[in-house]
């Protein structure tokens, strides 16, 4: 809802949707619990509402939102009734949650990162179908942390490629629209059931499903799955340049200008 909210309030102007874009995205960063939900809300709603949305835009969210509000408050009276009726010994107290420590590092990784990904959304041609999936590439891949980054980025990589392939062969068969159901609600459950296991799965599956829901009852052109693969290798590209490559060469430098430094003061200490 607060990513429609954004959507509207920037809407005709470019840049100020790219910037709530990045502020999201750090908000993510700083909230562990958010995430890149944060920043793939505002992508993704600034994608389905078009050019010039206005506040009737924000009703469907609104509506999902006050839906999903009300199941969890369901399952959460179902819970705590379920929690009074079992017998049970005497209550514990429960743990005290413990604060976590702000990665600066990791919003800082995230900001640039993001901003370079919507720098170059914005250089891409106007008929380009998928430019989003730069962004959101990035927003799904940058970790806290480089080793579950580097992590991350193989589960995409190898995941989106082979997501890729099924999306092609999808979108080149046009299957009859009960095929087409059958098969995509198959891979969704799939990668539900999957994603706990190996976040591949999830990464396999879900091409597939975004590009038959995105246009459906409509086809995209089968190499629309080559396109979405792109543009995920170009996002792991800014994300190894932003996590890995940048901080690699400022340790080199520093490393190097500490050896110059030693060597200028044992140099005029034989002097």
């Amino acid at each position: 809802l607060a990513g429609a909210a954004l959507v509207v309030a920037t809407a005709g102007h470019p840049w100020a949707l790219a910037l709530s874009t990045v502020a999201a995205a750090v908000v993510g960063a700083l909230i562990e619990r958010v995430g890149a939900t944060a920043g793939l809300a505002v992508v993704l709603i600034a994608l389905d509402a078009g050019a010039g949305p206005s506040l009737a835009a924000a009703v469907p969210y609104a509506i999902g939102a006050a839906t999903v509000f009300g199941a969890w408050a369901l399952w959460w009276l179902l819970a705590r009734t379920a929690v009074a009726l079992r017998v049970s010994g005497p209550s514990r107290p429960a743990p005290e949650p413990g604060r976590r420590a702000v990665d600066r590092g990791h919003v800082v990784r995230v900001a640039s990162a993001v901003a370079i990904a919507v720098g170059l959304a914005a250089c891409l041609p106007d008929d380009l179908v998928g430019g989003h999936w730069l962004v959101t590439s990035v927003l799904l891949t940058i970790q806290p942390g480089r080793p579950a980054t580097r992590t991350r980025l193989a589960q995409r990589l190898s995941g989106n490629t082979v997501g890729a392939v099924l999306a092609a062969g999808l979108l080149g068969a046009h299957p009859a629209i009960p095929v087409a159901v059958a098969v995509t609600v198959a891979l969704f459950v799939l990668a539900l059931a999957l994603r706990p296991v190996n976040y591949t799965w999830w990464a396999v599956t879900g091409p597939p499903v975004l590009l038959v829901v995105s246009e459906f009852p409509h086809w995209f052109p089968w190499y629309e799955g080559g396109v979405r693969l792109a543009m995920n290798l170009a996002g792991a590209a800014i994300v190894v340049l932003v996590v890995f490559a940048v901080p690699a060469a400022a340790r080199h430098f520093r490393r190097s200008d500490a050896s110059d430094s030693v060597y200028k003061i044992q140099r005029e200490e034989v002097r």
